[in-house]
């Protein structure tokens, strides 16, 4: 996606400025340390997504060859990954101390569920990915 397209315009900095700031709250699932922390993170970060989707539909999408689908089927993933993580909130309640087994299937689940992101499912040409990478919302994801 994006063509022969090198750099960012105003319009298409903010709307990825917006999508990476929506999923910030994925930074605060390293550092949680009990079963009801992961729970609440999970469950914000769901919340955080949903908020995004909405967020992404007011704004104009990237100018860039193939940025309105770009925007269309993030938001739509946005809402949908929203409401998985929350899902993944509540299951994970569910896990009972030392039962590895439930533990070990759901991070498989997980994985795949993040296999499938609005972020993994994001293919722009490598001068526009470089130049999204600049964007300091964009910068600090992964990061913890």
């Amino acid at each position: 996606m994006g063509g022969d397209a090198t750099t960012l315009d105003a319009q298409s900095t903010a709307w990825f400025e917006t999508f990476c700031t929506g999923l910030q709250p994925l930074n605060a699932l390293r550092n949680v340390d009990s079963q009801q922390g992961l729970a609440d993170a999970m469950t914000q970060a769901g919340q955080a997504f949903q908020a995004t989707a909405a967020q992404l539909a007011t704004l104009p999408p990237p100018t860039f060859e193939g940025g309105s689908e770009l925007s269309q089927t993030s938001q739509a993933a946005m809402q949908s990954f929203g409401q998985t993580f929350t899902e993944f909130g509540q299951r994970v309640l569910t896990i009972k101390d030392g039962d590895t087994a439930a533990q070990q299937q759901f991070q498989q689940d997980l994985q795949a569920a993040a296999a499938e992101s609005p972020a993994a499912q994001i293919k722009l040409n490598p001068e526009l990915t470089k130049a999204v990478q600049q964007i300091p919302a964009c910068q600090t994801l992964g990061s913890s």
